[in-house]
């Protein structure tokens, strides 16, 4: 089986994971100091291709659909329920994260998923 593609001139994405909230729904860490849950990204994957799919979706005057289509290497920690940030700029997994395979061969380019702007 052949290895999944690397991509030199892809982009790094940082993820960021959210840890589990106390009573009150605040995050805490180990020490129970308040969590900024986007201070620090959890991890970066990466380099990811992506295919920026942006739509002009007009409501009230304002586009609200900024979108692309990104590509992590097989292996990669990456969740639905995890925000990333590409190039800076916050998004929110939106969909399933799938794994394609050709049926042939087993080959798969990775992980592949689709965000939008906004945490």
């Amino acid at each position: 089986m052949d290895e999944a593609p690397e991509y030199p001139f892809g982009v790094m994405v940082e993820v960021y994971r959210e840890g589990e909230p106390d009573a009150y729904g605040d995050l805490r860490d180990p020490d129970g100091q308040l969590l900024d849950r986007y201070a620090r990204p959890s991890h970066t994957i990466g380099p990811c291709p992506i295919s920026w799919t942006t739509s002009e979706e007009y409501l009230n005057g304002e586009m609200i659909t900024i979108a692309a289509q990104l590509t992590a290497p097989l292996g990669s920690d990456i969740r639905a329920t995890d925000r990333v940030k590409v190039d800076g700029q916050p998004f929110r997994i939106v969909g399933a994260i799938l794994t394609p395979r050709n049926p042939l061969t087993g080959w798969s380019p990775g992980h592949r998923f689709r965000i939008a702007r906004g945490f």
